[in-house]
């Protein structure tokens, strides 16, 4: 629903859409004053004995059914809503029993601040349209006509005469013809301390297609003119390449190091109707690889081209988060409920080529085993400040990169992109309830949800004899387009509250692999049994060093490395 607004600078009213609300943004008329969008009231909650117990709730989420409150500072609460996330890129239904919670992933508050520092899209040699953004900082964001460079930032482009919109680090970009093809490239400047880990060069190059190829013939066509490895490859290490899809498009991906440059190397492939568009760039050795995600995530396509300026006085829209063309069937909507969901295998993970041979692992906290994708899984104990005892306990897979926040991994793509998340949490159990009656509000829980788009089910089933409950969730965002899928089984036992989670955007029967693997032991496992232990992370003791949201050592930041962690 439209929030209406009005300036109280130059008076000036308009509409901008709910997700804006609690946010602020840049009158579009007078470009001046910064309006911070009223909140909507928030919907009734859930009952309380399933909302309350979990340590963090995260802000600048949105959130369904109901939205999950804002924890004050000076608050002793932690609790956490039903999650069923949209834009921010997460889905995660979150159950709590006991003190327990059951979640699919635990967003970070970077969401909405890391596509709010892109400034709107400008078309090469146009005016950069309205700043309507606020970056994280609360500074104005550049344009690429500013001729501020600074690596640090970003910037929305689109090139002129060309359907592509993409960031790029923040300032110039030049237009150039190089061996008769289109070339926007944007440099770092010459007395710019690349040593810090930033971006060097990027580059966006056009192959225009010709006749009927196919995008695989194109892309193959297109790397025949541009060669995505050096010609003496001798000199690079760690090369990976792979296809894969772009925003619905299909693409082709390169990295590569070169030691003696010291540079990461990267590259993609990106096939539309007109030309094979191809992104180069080259960066310190230090840059976080989530910061090549970054760009490649932002790419999308328009249905009009950008002759002059492109951007209309309107509330921005999030670069992060483009809508790809559709690569799966739509999912059920709320009001359809004739048709379970929990018995499809649709319900899955895109874990498929995640997996590379799965690995038994055992906890040495908890009874039980369980066939991880790989063994970078880290378990993450949560200490209790009334009484010092370890209660919840997460066990998680690593994703591909990322900054852990305390007991949680943070990772860009989970707020962008779905990223596929594997954890299982154990947590104690509680005189309160009856398994009967855990289960029933587990049931009601998902049965009464009216989150929009979305499609929760829950049944009572039974794992290896004990009682438990199996939890679905499918959803399509109006934002990101592509449908989200979450797998869970809540599992009551005597020794605690077990859940495991698999979720994802696409569709695949290990999510079914995962749970099915999981087994209850007579005791923890023990060094010296013969099995893998997953390791504990040892946050009691000295903290790694603390990172900012770049991945650089601050001492005032909040983050880790997950290779920083130590474990007992």
């Amino acid at each position: 629903m439209p929030i209406p607004v009005e300036c109280p600078q130059c008076r000036g009213a308009f509409q901008v859409a709910d997700k804006f609300a609690g946010r602020k943004i840049r009158c579009p008329k007078c470009k001046a004053a910064v309006i911070e969008i009223a909140a909507i009231a928030p919907e009734p909650s859930l009952p309380e004995d399933l909302l309350s117990g979990l340590d963090d709730t995260f802000a600048n989420e949105t959130t369904l059914a109901p939205p999950p409150k804002r924890r004050s500072s000076a608050s002793g609460q932690h609790a956490m809503r039903t999650l069923l996330m949209v834009g921010g890129g997460l889905v995660a239904v979150v159950v709590l029993i006991g003190g327990l919670a059951i979640a699919g992933l635990y967003a970070w508050n970077v969401a909405s601040q890391s596509s709010s520092r892109h400034a709107p899209p400008v078309a090469l040699g146009g005016e950069a349209g309205p700043d309507l953004s606020v970056s994280a900082t609360g500074a104005t964001p550049v344009a690429a006509d500013s001729g501020i460079t600074d690596p640090n930032q970003s910037q929305g482009f689109r090139p002129k005469d060309y359907p592509i919109e993409l960031t790029f680090p923040a300032g110039p970009i030049k237009r150039e013809q190089v061996a008769g093809l289109e070339q926007y490239r944007w440099e770092v400047p010459p007395d710019y301390d690349v040593s810090r880990g930033v971006f060097i060069e990027v580059k966006l190059i056009i192959v225009p297609r010709t006749g009927n190829d196919t995008d695989t013939e194109a892309i193959e066509s297109a790397k025949q003119r541009v060669r995505p490895l050096p010609p003496d490859e001798s000199q690079i290490r760690n090369p990976r390449q792979g296809n894969t899809k772009i925003n619905g498009h299909p693409a082709f991906t390169v990295m590569f190091e070169m030691p003696s440059r010291r540079t990461r190397n990267f590259g993609v492939y990106v096939s539309d109707q007109r030309a094979v568009y191809i992104l180069l760039a080259t960066a310190d050795a230090n840059l976080p690889p989530y910061k090549w995600q970054e760009i490649v995530q932002s790419i999308r396509f328009t249905d009009v081209v950008a002759a002059v300026s492109p951007v209309k006085a309107e509330p921005p829209k999030v670069a992060a988060a483009p809508k790809p063309r559709p690569t799966m069937p739509e999912p059920p909507k709320a009001a359809s409920r004739t048709k379970s969901i929990l018995d499809s295998s649709a319900i899955a993970a895109d874990v498929a080529a995640f997996w590379s041979g799965g690995v038994k692992m055992r906890s040495s906290l908890h009874p039980f085993e369980i066939e991880f994708p790989s063994n970078q899984v880290i378990a993450f104990p949560k200490t209790r400040n009334e009484d010092g005892k370890k209660t919840t306990v997460h066990y998680l897979q690593r994703l591909d990169a990322g900054l852990v926040d305390g007991e949680f991994i943070l990772n860009n793509d989970l707020t962008r992109f779905f990223a596929t998340v594997i954890d299982v949490r154990v947590g104690p159990r509680t005189g309160d309830k009856t398994d009967e009656e855990l289960v029933q509000s587990i049931i009601d829980a998902a049965a009464t949800s009216t989150a929009r788009g979305a499609l929760m089910e829950a049944k009572e089933t039974r794992h290896e004899g004990f009682i438990a409950v199996d939890v679905a969730s499918a959803i399509e965002s109006d934002v990101v387009g592509p449908v989200v899928f979450e797998r869970s089984r809540i599992v009551l036992h005597p020794t605690g509250v077990y859940g495991i989670l698999v979720r994802g955007k696409k569709a695949s029967v290990a999510a079914d692999r995962f749970i099915k693997s999981f087994h209850f032991l007579d005791e923890p496992g023990k060094p010296g049994d013969g099995s893998r232990l997953i390791p504990v992370a040892a946050f009691d003791r000295a903290l790694p060093t603390r990172r900012n949201l770049a991945g650089q050592a601050d001492p005032d930041g909040r983050y880790f490395l997950w290779e920083d962690i130590a474990v007992e």
